[in-house]
């Protein structure tokens, strides 16, 4: 009995730490996708073509903006 109540209360602990682990995992893809959307949408505002290559300058409007602070949504 005791060994069963121990196997469950293992069971679950795994079960636990493996649904923690996928929320995690789903929280950094959805921030890598925003944060990318973020940093296409500020090459196509603020970019700058040198020798061929887009580049984008590191100013605060630029930081504020990839950051999130002065999108579109007025956050």
């Amino acid at each position: 009995m005791v060994l069963a109540g121990m196997l469950k209360e293992s069971v679950m602990r795994k079960a636990r730490e493996e649904g923690r682990r996928e929320a995690r995992e789903e929280g950094r893809r959805e921030a890598r996708e925003e944060w990318r959307r973020r940093w296409d949408e500020a090459c196509a505002k603020f970019g700058v073509e040198v020798n061929g290559v887009l580049m984008l300058p590191w100013t605060p409007e630029v930081r504020r903006f990839l950051d999130g602070e002065d999108d579109a949504t007025g956050r």
